[in-house]
């Protein structure tokens, strides 16, 4: 007989979706058209700089205790403020991205993270060194050698070296 699934317990997914929504304007950059948290918003920010499932294993499941619901809202809460300057560093690192005609990766994967971190360290991107700051962290990330998908792509598209990585991969499941 199947086991019935206790029904106080709350997907996380819809946890973080209403203490997301909860925070009101500002957040428009990292969220979908619905006012929802992008999925990347989720996976590169929210769970493991804000819920940060590691160091609180009551929230590292699909599905939540009201107790371990509870913390993550509180802890999106907590945030709300330095998630807004997440956002609007990540508008403003985009804008200096075009200026500096930087076309390379994803711009979500390589600075939600950043931009994060730039609020954490300097809160909104006010002061008269936010744009001198965004424009060392945009070439900071393009700066990186080739780290892109379409990199790796180009270093795999040669068939010696394909060949050599097969063989090597082989190797190491022998």
């Amino acid at each position: 007989m199947p086991e019935i699934p206790d029904e106080r317990l709350r997907p996380r997914s819809q946890v973080i979706d209403r203490a997301w929504r909860v925070l009101g304007p500002g957040l428009e950059p990292l969220s979908g058209p619905d006012g929802a948290p992008l999925t990347r918003t989720v996976k590169l920010v929210v769970l493991p700089l804000v819920l940060r499932p590691v160091l609180r294993p009551e929230l590292a499941g699909d599905l939540l205790t009201p107790r371990a619901a509870g913390l993550a809202a509180g802890l999106l809460r907590g945030e709300g403020d330095r998630l807004v300057a997440t956002a609007r560093w990540f508008a403003l690192l985009k804008r200096v991205r075009r200026a500096l005609k930087v076309v390379g990766g994803n711009p979500q994967d390589l600075y939600f993270q950043r931009c994060y971190e730039l609020a954490a360290e300097h809160g909104a991107p006010d002061g008269p060194t936010a744009e001198d700051v965004a424009r060392a962290a945009v070439l900071d990330a393009a700066d990186r050698g080739g780290r892109t998908v379409s990199a790796l792509r180009e270093h795999l598209g040669d068939p010696e070296r394909a060949r050599a990585v097969a063989a090597a991969l082989a190797r190491a499941w022998a």
